[in-house]
């Protein structure tokens, strides 16, 4: 009997680490580049905990019982998961005839992660979980978002939006006009005096899966459709008084996936996928925002659309290891299509404490997007091979503990003299065993700018950078100064955790890496490699699972280096407010 209930448990948990899988392509996705939550577009676990909500099993059993609720759940420290993502992993875990019924919450750890908690009930009868569940066939609405799903199929409804108001003053520093001249999002920017903006999106569609093969190794063909609605009211950074709605498809994309049991114990997976997906590696330092927002699109503070015009992508994972292969077309503002087409491949080996990394090579296979000399004159980014190599140093998040992470990239040109480079480096202590966990951490970056000096281009290609504002959207009113390119930054960071807030507050001071800044605006020079610094303090909660809050205070004082060469005086910073309220259901 004992042979047979594991027998039964090892079916149970490869048809559900698929369905995990196919759901985890159903939903992924990078964070917003504007400092909105990267949190909740893509979540990254830093721990998995089990909480029994009744009797706690004996130590023997919970143990077992527990890598049993992990396997299942299918989701470990150092993944990327959505909150729709989660609700369905979960419902695997149901299959383990121990198990009355699983629930999932989240706390906000350090950096930019989240702590996955998972609320389990013993079952004292056993648990069979019903030949067919979902809303089709019980009529509950308690079963939503499920629709149907069964031993061999699942259809799921995806709902997820986001509403977010923003109070500006003294914006582009009172000298609009010469940073929005030549900007394809618009030429209208508002002034010095308080202007409000209000965004909003709605995402929502279907995903679906089905066995096409009944092996002992099955094969999913998986799909997945959801439309996105966009709306822009009120004075945005380039339009003074925008009202646009926009309706697009944001994802339509097909694919297959497995698991095959190796005779060594291990599960070997694999997932192949074509469409319109959103897809991001790393902490974004090259590829997180692959899909375009702001002009008529809407968006440009919410930035909801993260999708590649066509993404081919294979994923192979073993244990720990993970490789990836992809092609992009990314799905650029119409103004500012470029008709890049990349490819490329991505390995990373991830641990829950200890040790991870990663490396990421691509090519610029076609592009017209422009490079430009220090005399104006241009060419292409097309031929260019960017590569990203990252590690970090993570230990157990049950104590007080020092955090290191470092990446660097390079970048060369198949057709011109080109050598780029950029990297980044930060260290911290978490103080997790003293009252509101503060965690200190100091980050420097730096991405090269250009030396007139010499005969190649030494400008760093930020590509389609991004995640959030503990990694490459460096500072939330700086990134739309200058992004990611030309420029040295340190930043302090201190965050606080009370009552299940994640308060973050950042210092950052901006230099020139070089003095030519062109093809950027006012003079294509700065006059002094001090440019700018910023101040930041974010607050942000998961109210539940299916609500997240986020609320943003920032101010940009210019540097010499730029007001020296604006043609209005700067006497006050750049400020801003920001509310934001994001639902997943």
């Amino acid at each position: 009997m004992k042979i047979k209930r594991k027998l039964r448990i090892r079916r149970y948990l490869i048809l559900f680490l698929l369905l995990a899988a196919s759901n985890h392509v159903f939903a992924q996705g990078g964070a917003p580049s504007t400092g909105a939550p990267g949190a909740i577009q893509a979540m990254i676990i830093s721990e998995v905990r089990i909480v029994w909500d009744s009797v706690q099993p004996d130590k023997g059993i919970e143990t077992s019982l527990t890598q049993e609720i992990i396997r299942a759940v299918n989701v470990y420290p150092g993944n990327t998961v959505s909150p729709n993502e989660l609700d369905m992993a979960v419902r695997n875990a149901l299959q383990i005839p121990e198990i009355g019924t699983i629930n999932w919450n989240a706390d906000l750890s350090t950096g930019n992660a989240v702590i996955l908690i998972l609320h389990v009930r013993l079952s004292t009868k056993g648990f069979k979980a019903a030949s067919r569940q979902g809303m089709a066939v019980s009529g509950k609405t308690s079963d939503f978002p499920l629709l149907f799903q069964n031993k061999n199929s699942m259809v799921k409804i995806n709902l997820v939006g986001a509403m977010m108001p923003t109070l500006s003053t003294n914006t582009w520093w009172g000298n609009g006009n010469v940073f929005t001249k030549y900007n394809p999002f618009g030429k209208n920017p508002p002034g010095t005096a308080p202007a409000l903006d209000f965004e909003a999106y709605l995402k929502a569609g279907l995903a679906g899966i089905v066995k096409i093969n009944h092996s002992e190794n099955p094969v999913y063909l998986y799909a997945a459709v959801n439309g996105l609605g966009v709306t822009t009211l009120g004075s945005e950074l380039y339009n003074a008084n925008s009202s646009t709605f926009a309706l697009q498809i944001e994802e339509a994309y097909a694919g297959i996936l497995g698991v095959v049991t190796l005779k060594n114990g291990h599960l070997f997976r694999y997932t192949a996928s074509f469409g319109k997906q959103p897809y991001r590696i790393g902490t974004g330092m090259l590829i997180c925002q692959i899909g375009g927002n702001g002009g008529t699109w809407g968006g440009m503070n919410a930035w909801p659309r993260f999708s590649g015009r066509l993404v081919g992508l294979v994923k192979l994972a073993y244990d720990r290891w993970k490789l990836e292969g992809f092609y992009i077309q990314p799905n650029d503002y119409p103004a500012n299509e470029s008709h890049t087409q990349m490819a490329g491949f991505n390995l990373e080996y991830n641990r829950a404490w200890g040790l991870s990394g990663g490396f990421t090579y691509l090519n610029a296979l076609k592009s017209d997007f422009p490079y430009f000399f220090p005399d104006y004159s241009q060419t292409t980014r097309q031929g260019t091979n960017a590569m990203n190599l990252r590690f970090q140093w993570m230990p157990r998040p049950d104590q007080s503990f020092f955090f290191a992470k470092a990446e660097g990239g390079l970048e060369v040109n198949n057709r011109i003299p080109m050598l780029a480079w950029g990297m980044a480096a930060e260290g911290g202590w978490s103080f997790g065993d003293v009252k509101l966990r503060p965690a200190v951490s100091y980050r420097y970056s730096l991405l090269s700018g250009d030396n007139p000096a010499t005969h190649q281009l030494e400008r760093w290609d930020f590509f389609y950078s991004g995640d959030d504002i503990f990694t490459w959207v460096q500072g939330v009113l700086m990134k739309n100064v200058l992004f990611n390119s030309n420029m040295e930054v340190h930043r302090f960071q201190l965050q606080l955790f009370p009552n299940r807030w994640r308060v973050t507050t950042q210092y950052i001071f901006i230099m020139a890496n070089q003095l030519t800044s062109v093809p950027m605006p006012p003079s294509g020079n700065f006059s002094d490699k001090q440019i700018g610094k910023e101040l930041l303090m974010v607050a942000e909660r998961f109210v539940s699972k299916y609500i997240f809050l986020r609320f943003t205070a920032s101010a940009l004082w210019p540097g010499k280096g730029f007001a020296t060469t604006l043609p209005d005086p700067v006497s006050q910073p750049w400020t801003q407010l920001q509310a934001m309220i994001h639902f997943n259901f």
